[in-house]
């Protein structure tokens, strides 16, 4: 009696089910996440400001206006003056102060030490009335998301009450966001 070969499409099936029903360790993270924390997730990557300020602040070589890139030479526009409609651009190489027309410094540098001086901004600026109602809020609001989270763990979409509980996760997720955005802008080096 001649053996029949097994396919590998069934093995493969077969795999697949026994690794996400047993919870192996070799299963991605992601397919361990539920739909509502993959969005979540999804969403946070929105939440940074925007950097384009029309505004920069003076500066000399000394004390150059910081730019965080991971490359060793980037482009920085300088919006010169308020009343032309065009940026002029310069090229800057890594720890090297360069000067624009208009006499603004700008110096480059990598990501770690840029966030460095926002920290160290922040460290400065966080207990002034503003920024500490802000991280009280954030705080709050951390809390209210992973109770509701948490009671949502086991959820599915056609869950009874599921709606109600996306509702009221999308306004606090929609308030923290623009909570934390305002801190972020906050520790913004301008």
């Amino acid at each position: 009696m001649a053996l029949r070969p097994i396919s590998r499409r069934v093995l493969a099936k077969d795999f697949t089910k026994l690794d996400i029903d047993s919870g192996d360790l070799n299963v991605p993270v992601e397919s361990k996440l539920s739909w509502l924390q993959k969005d979540l997730i999804m969403e946070i990557s929105e939440v940074e400001p925007d950097t384009g300020r029309g505004e920069i602040k003076s500066s000399t070589k000394e004390n150059p206006n910081l730019v965080g890139s991971s490359r060793v030479r980037a482009i920085q526009r300088c919006h010169c003056s308020p009343h032309d409609h065009h940026l002029k651009c310069l090229v800057l190489y890594r720890n090297l102060p360069a000067r624009c027309f208009c006499g603004h410094w700008f110096l480059l540098v990598d990501g770690q030490r840029y966030e460095e001086e926002r920290e160290k901004k922040w460290n400065e600026i966080k207990d002034e009335p503003e920024n500490a109602d802000l991280l009280k809020r954030f705080d709050i609001l951390e809390k209210e998301l992973n109770i509701l989270l948490a009671e949502g763990k086991s959820m599915t979409p056609k869950s009874p009450g599921a709606a109600e509980m996306m509702d009221n996760m999308a306004l606090k997720w929609k308030e923290m966001k623009e909570v934390y955005a305002n801190i972020r802008k906050n520790m913004l080096l301008d």
